[in-house]
């Protein structure tokens, strides 16, 4: 892994998990008041199940993914019944089919996603979170995602260095997002004509004619279009193309984005995920961009955090 992104994930996890344990002490209390909503809503651990997915700490990651899943269900059932009529019960509809997405949960998640959509289309500012539900819609086969990625273009806007006419098209080309529901699809084709039509634009970016946005996001994006890329060439048999390249553009790409916020957001969690796609490809089998809805991961020894569970705060 990229040696500064490594460092900085790994003091996040030290400080996640300190969060937890707090969190998880206190909830503790709450229930024992009897209040218990707010003893649901301490014990979900937002970023902590991504940090341990960034860091390849897949039994944590799938741990507490599915522990943050069953809360989320667990508090949407607690406020039906509790809260009125004019409760924003779908406000965290979002999170919910995102959660059981990169769970495992697929049945569940094909559910909550019509209602994160119903919720979210007609919100302001809601593109970037509708072209996040696009993503994982496509990550489980879910036609969806056709709809949504077109609010890809309302993203990008406000981040693009051009107001020129074209600027918009330009920066869906230059965006990895597009090229990422091809490879989450196996769609060979989509990737090979979509890399085509974009192929001057990124020389041009590459060389630094051209800007389209500001670094470190438009560097993140072409080491993310060129991981993409290598991989097509894995797949197609290809001259050029190597798994180790490829994993390292994804890495690297991640440390951008990474950058960007601070944070394991989900481009990071995509660009994980695309080297395990990578390591599918190098080991001749079928891409598996739900690796969490099977039990590949059951015997992985990754687990230390897994010692700070709510349960053992409970006891």
């Amino acid at each position: 892994m990229n040696e500064a992104l490594n460092l900085a994930l790994a003091a996040m996890y030290s400080e996640d998990c300190a969060w937890q344990r707090r969190n998880d002490a206190e909830a503790a209390k709450q229930k024992a008041r009897g209040n218990e909503v707010a003893a649901i809503d301490l014990r979900l651990h937002r970023r902590l199940p991504d940090t341990c997915w960034a860091l390849g700490r897949w039994q944590e990651a799938r741990r507490w993914y599915r522990h943050n899943a069953a809360l989320l269900a667990e508090r949407r059932v607690w406020h039906a019944a509790h809260s009125g009529p004019d409760y924003p019960h779908d406000e965290l509809s979002d999170w919910e089919v995102i959660t059981s997405v990169k769970a495992g949960l697929l049945d569940e998640a094909r559910v909550q996603l019509g209602r994160a959509i119903a919720y979210w289309q007609p919100q302001p500012d809601s593109a970037p979170t509708l072209v996040e539900l696009g993503l994982h819609a496509a990550q489980i086969g879910d036609e969806r995602w056709r709809g949504l990625l077109d609010a890809l273009v309302d993203a990008r806007a406000d981040q693009l260095l051009d107001s020129g006419a074209g600027a918009r098209r330009e920066g869906r080309m230059l965006s990895y997002e597009p090229l990422q529901v091809g490879l989450l699809l196996s769609q060979w084709e989509l990737i090979t004509a979509q890399l085509q039509a974009g192929a001057g634009l990124r020389r041009a970016a590459q060389q630094g004619a051209r800007m389209l946005f500001a670094e470190p996001l438009q560097q993140a994006s072409l080491r993310a279009i060129a991981g993409i890329e290598e991989l097509l060439k894995l797949q197609t048999g290809a001259v050029g193309g190597d798994v180790a390249q490829a994993r390292l553009q994804f890495e690297a790409a991640a440390a951008h984005f990474f950058e960007l916020n601070a944070s394991p957001d989900p481009a990071v969690y995509f660009m994980r995920l695309n080297t395990l796609l990578a390591d599918d490809i190098a080991a001749g089998r079928a891409l598996d961009p739900n690796p969490f809805a099977s039990n590949r991961w059951d015997s992985a020894e990754d687990a230390t955090c897994l010692l700070y569970t709510s349960d053992a705060a409970d006891e």
